[in-house]
């Protein structure tokens, strides 16, 4: 999972300030997996692969960059439906 914004010149892209710290994945059960660091855990990739096609999973809460004075940056859910 990355994070980059398009045309934003005031911050160097491969700078720290895109990385992303942690996420959930939130299934459709209601099951939430939280993961640290910016890749699916062995445990999310399990859960992934015994979805069907046709079902969805959330990426959300995703919290990337260093912590700026509390200011919390947002990013929206990226929502994942299995096709073939």
């Amino acid at each position: 999972v990355s994070t980059e914004m398009e045309d934003f010149i005031f911050v160097d892209k491969t700078s720290d300030f895109f990385k992303v710290n942690s996420f959930e994945i939130k299934f459709s059960d209601g099951k939430i997996l939280q993961i640290e660091g910016n890749t699916f855990t062995k445990v999310a990739y399990n859960e992934i692969i015994k979805l069907k096609k046709g079902e969805v999973f959330e990426i959300i809460s995703i919290d990337y960059g260093p912590e700026m004075d509390g200011l919390k940056r947002k990013v929206f859910p990226i929502q994942v439906i299995l096709a073939d």
